[in-house]
């Protein structure tokens, strides 16, 4: 599944947890969290990656809430 398409479940469906890896097709975890954030805040959330610079997404992670 790509952001995307859980962007549509979570539409249709009742969450309480989102795990997402940082790259995906067509929308990436970044931008799924983005929008999770504003409109649903009371889905917790879980990023996971398995790129080797992960300093580079600090900020972001920090400013989204994750860490």
């Amino acid at each position: 599944m790509h952001g995307a398409e859980a962007i549509d479940k979570l539409r249709t469906d009742s969450w309480s947890l989102v795990i997402s890896d940082l790259q995906m097709p067509v929308m990436d975890g970044e931008s799924l969290f983005d929008f999770m954030r504003i409109q649903y805040p009371d889905i917790q959330r879980v990023m996971m990656t398995g790129l080797p610079d992960i300093e580079s997404k600090l900020d972001w992670m920090k400013s989204s809430g994750l860490i």
